[in-house]
């Protein structure tokens, strides 16, 4: 099962390994520019020493030109000064140079080179004036081998900056080779990121969305509402408790549709407020009696049913509430009701107050008989003796903790077999605790038994 951590390490090493492919091109790049730029200072130190090496042989010419046009004899030294000169700068191309094309070229010109010193040291040694024919042809051999000697040179500098050219070339095209790498790979790894966060968010959002469309139609009362499990991961794990949590709702739980049934079915008026004391629940028989319907008494406060206002009208004042808020229970107390004519109906009252766990008031649960007089105990429409009996307490009808729970679970329906399944009991013994509550009632009426429940807290 892929968990959305392991997913999200499978995203780390996907990212790190694009990462480290591009970070492999772009040290290959480096090295690649690293190599050529040292290649290329080795060719630069060719060429500059072969330029050197070309000025250095020209300037030993030019000192024997100048000898021939002054014949002073310092040309002479200056002569030995730069052939001193010139065979130094021979012997640091020989360490520098690399090519064997540059290599022979230098030693074609060293031949040359020596020829030109020996023919130099003989035109020295010469009476110019008198010997000018030796002079000319020793001159002429000097101007013809010198020229060769240079070419050489100029042959080691061409040679030196076509390979200059061809590294220049070569580091254009890893520059470029590189950048566009490190660019489609960069596109290529974004790409990546898009398509895993696309699928690794549906993968999250569309099962939140059915979980949330599973609330809503929840929260409208439909408890067999399932989210399907489209993912086996952490959310999958979660949905899954969900739908177990929602299943023990299901079995344990009063659907509103069955809690109004049950509230159809009541003889009696039944009347929910909240705890601003304005309606929210009030049963058909509550608008039978009253002349409502529904849209028009929930909202409605519960003061105007007891007749403290009527159409801008006060009437004696009705210390029911006030009563039931000091008292948090009233049993069988004769008041009045009043309809929406305003014509006044005797009932028999009992309320309970709503408290949640910090014992905070959250509304009133008020259940009336309808009579005919006040002094008149009997009720117009009853089905059992307990719904023609005044309604008793808890306190009055003490039932164990073991019978409330059944009581509950027979409100919701449940039969003697599902009871007994749901709390590791026996058929018998259920059977037993709903006989011993329906005589402690005194009732074998069902709905007498939610009535009860309900005014009581039970359910």
């Amino acid at each position: 099962m892929l968990t959305i951590k392991k997913k999200l390490l499978i995203a780390k090493i996907v990212i790190l390994v694009l990462f480290s492919i591009i970070a492999l091109i772009s040290i290959f790049s480096i090295q690649n520019l690293s190599k050529t730029a040292h290649k290329m200072e080795k060719e630069y130190n060719e060429v500059h020493a072969a330029q050197e090496l070309q000025i250095s042989f020209q300037q030993v010419l030019l000192a024997v030109k100048e000898y021939l046009i002054q014949r002073d004899s310092k040309q002479i030294n200056n002569f030995d000064y730069f052939l001193l000169q010139t065979n130094i700068k021979m012997v640091e191309c020989k360490k520098i140079f690399t090519h064997d094309q540059n290599k022979e070229h230098l030693v074609n010109f060293e031949k040359d080179f020596t020829k030109v010193t020996s023919l130099s040291k003989k035109l020295f040694k010469l009476n110019i004036a008198v010997d000018t024919v030796a002079t000319g042809f020793i001159i002429d051999e000097i101007s013809s081998i010198s020229n060769l000697a240079v070419e050489e040179i100029n042959k080691i500098t061409k040679e030196t900056e076509r390979e200059m050219r061809i590294y220049i070339e070569d580091n254009h095209k890893t520059n470029i080779s590189g950048k566009w790498s490190v660019i489609f790979t960069g596109i290529f790894a974004v790409f990546c990121l898009f398509i895993f966060s696309h699928f690794f968010l549906k993968g999250i959002i569309k099962p939140l969305n059915s979980l949330m469309q599973t609330t809503q139609k929840i929260a409208l009362g439909n408890l067999s509402a399932k989210t399907e499990i489209l993912a086996h991961d952490e959310i999958g794990n979660l949905i899954e408790s969900f739908n177990n949590m929602i299943g023990i709702l299901n079995r344990t739980t009063v659907s509103r549709d069955y809690f109004d049934n049950i509230l159809s079915r009541m003889n009696d008026s039944l009347i929910i407020t909240d705890v601003n004391n304005n309606i929210m629940v009030a049963n058909q028989a509550t608008l039978d009696i009253l002349g409502y319907n529904e849209k028009e008494i929930i909202g409605l406060p519960f003061c105007i049913i007891l007749g403290e206002k009527i159409n801008n009208e006060v009437f004696a004042k009705n210390t029911i509430i006030n009563d039931l808020t000091k008292q948090k229970q009233l049993h069988n107390i004769y008041n009045s009701y009043f309809s929406k004519k305003g014509e006044k109906i005797p009932v028999l009252f009992s309320g309970s107050l709503m408290l949640d766990v910090n014992d905070a008031v959250k509304g009133m649960i008020c259940i009336a008989n309808y009579h005919t007089t006040e002094n008149n105990t009997t009720i117009l429409n009853h089905e059992n003796s307990f719904e023609s009996t005044i309604i008793k307490t808890v306190d009055e009808i003490p039932l164990s903790k073991r019978e409330r729970e059944i009581m509950k679970l027979i409100a919701e329906e449940r039969s003697n077999q599902e009871i007994a399944e749901l709390l590791f009991i026996s058929v018998r013994t259920v059977e037993t605790h709903r006989k011993n509550i329906m005589q402690k009632l005194h009732t074998k009426s069902v709905i007498a038994l939610v009535k009860y429940a309900a005014l009581n807290g039970i359910i």
